[in-house]
């Protein structure tokens, strides 16, 4: 039996490349062209691995392959490091001022992108690249960016969580609805329509059981995909919505959302920063740094309005029964 090294000596990568993009694609030519190789070469390739393996990778008919189990097992074990591996490449091939950051799209839109030209002014050679994607609970992480935010219930030290801000979430409404709820102190706000943007209602389940409100008695009229389309429709005034103040304030401040009557605000999670390299780039350093004062900043805004407005924050009630 070959030990693990002399496995690893005699291993064909580009074979097992050439295999993991057949199987991926499921086709030699769509390999052949991602690889830039003719699809004989894919398919000699393909032969060296099974030779090597002693074992069939794919069924073959004509103009078409179909993995075997084996090949389905191999194929299995081995996409998620191939990915990793040329993540790697790409992040380690960048221009000392190249910066990519993955982000949530709410983030970016109302919190990060109005502040990227201080960024500009700090960092005249910085070459920011956003990668926008759900950065929710259960997604996985983005293994190409150098620095991603992500929304955390709890920051994780393990994973090299670094807190930027709490997520104090408010309900808010948008102009009309906030004029008419002046016009009439009796009209309860949990009366009109709120919107929704996670799909099993977490945040406004959790609001609710902190402001002993009762949840199944709000009407869930409109359920969207991303906290920003929330924000959008009720400033086009269609609901109420939880918002993440400090991704909210400048909406606030302006006027195109407004605190409901009497509300409080709930601190629900954390937007978090994780580095993923231990040693980062200068730029990748610089960036962070960035980020993270940048935030402090906002996060004492966001205490500022809390406090003027009569806030009251309260940490996430106790799980449901």
């Amino acid at each position: 039996m070959q030990n693990t090294s002399s496995v690893a000596a005699t291993m064909p990568l580009r074979a097992m490349r050439a295999f993991e993009a057949a199987a991926r694609l499921g086709s030699i030519k769509d390999a052949a062209d991602a690889l830039g190789v003719t699809p004989a070469a894919v398919s000699r390739q393909i032969q060296t691995l099974e030779a090597w393996l002693e074992s069939d990778l794919f069924r073959r008919s004509h103009n078409a392959i179909e993995l075997t189990e084996a090949g389905a097992a191999l194929f299995a074990d081995i996409s998620p490091p191939l990915a990793a591996l040329a993540a790697a490449a790409r992040r380690a091939r960048r221009g000392t001022n190249e910066v990519v950051a993955a982000i949530g799209i709410t983030f970016g839109t109302r919190w990060l992108i109005p502040r990227l030209g201080d960024l500009r002014a700090r960092h005249p050679n910085m070459q920011l690249r956003l990668s926008t994607r759900d950065t929710g609970l259960a997604e996985p992480p983005d293994m190409e960016a150098d620095v991603e935010v992500r929304y955390r219930r709890e920051p994780d030290r393990h994973a090299g969580d670094v807190p930027l801000f709490a997520d104090h979430s408010i309900p808010v409404c948008g102009p009309a609805l906030h004029a008419a709820l002046a016009q009439n102190p009796a009209d309860d706000w949990r009366r009109h329509p709120i919107v929704s943007a996670t799909t099993d209602d977490w945040d406004w389940r959790s609001w609710c059981r902190a402001a002993g409100a009762d949840f199944d008695r709000l009407d869930a009229a409109h359920r969207l995909d991303t906290d920003n389309a929330a924000t959008e429709a009720v400033i086009a005034g269609l609901g109420i919505a939880l918002v993440t103040v400090p991704l909210a304030l400048d909406a606030l401040h302006n006027g195109l959302l407004h605190p409901v009557p009497g509300t409080i605000a709930v601190h629900l999670g954390t937007y978090c920063l994780t580095t993923r390299r231990r040693e980062p780039r200068a730029s990748v350093r610089a960036f962070a740094t960035w980020l993270e004062k940048a935030a402090a900043k906002s996060a004492a805004e966001t205490h500022e309005f809390l406090k003027k407005r009569g806030i009251t924050c309260l940490p996430d009630g106790p799980p449901e029964a």
